[in-house]
């Protein structure tokens, strides 16, 4: 028996972070470490969200298909959390956590060298020291500038 992923980014995050989903309210509210661990954890399935979905536009998203799967995403939220009791509650170096997540975890899967280099993209803008920021923008300035652009 199979569990297909859902479609779609929201259907996807609500999946993962539902009463069943990898990350439960227990794993998102513990305090214990520290501040940034819920909008780091966010990002991790967002990005898990983001990559999966790239899939249903076929060649414009992945070059090869990859089954990312919720293991990975289990792992990679594992090894975050992991990463961030040995740093004690201290942010760990983003390149650190991109590496391992972007190289090893998902980039284990990925065989095209130019869908290597797109995860790779991918997973730094959702990790970097910027993503802690209240008003920071996965789409980028240029986005909320055309939208703001147009609202006015």
């Amino acid at each position: 028996m199979t569990v297909e992923w859902p479609h779609g980014l929201k259907s996807s995050l609500l999946q993962t972070f539902g009463p069943t989903g990898i990350v439960n309210e227990k794993v998102y509210e513990n305090d214990s470490l520290g501040p940034h661990w819920r909008r780091l954890v966010f990002n991790l399935a967002f990005f898990h969200a983001v990559i999966h979905e790239r899939k249903k536009f076929g060649a414009l998203g992945w070059n090869l298909s990859y089954e990312f799967n919720q293991s990975d995403l289990e792992v990679a939220v594992l090894e975050l959390e992991s990463l961030i009791r040995r740093s004690k509650s201290q942010i760990p170096p983003f390149d650190v956590f991109c590496y391992l997540a972007g190289s090893v975890i998902y980039g284990g899967r990925v065989t095209d060298e130019f869908d290597r280099r797109r995860l790779l993209r991918i997973i730094e803008r959702f990790y970097c020291p910027e993503t802690l920021k209240e008003d920071y923008s996965y789409a980028g300035d240029d986005v909320r500038l055309i939208l703001s652009f147009n609202l006015n």
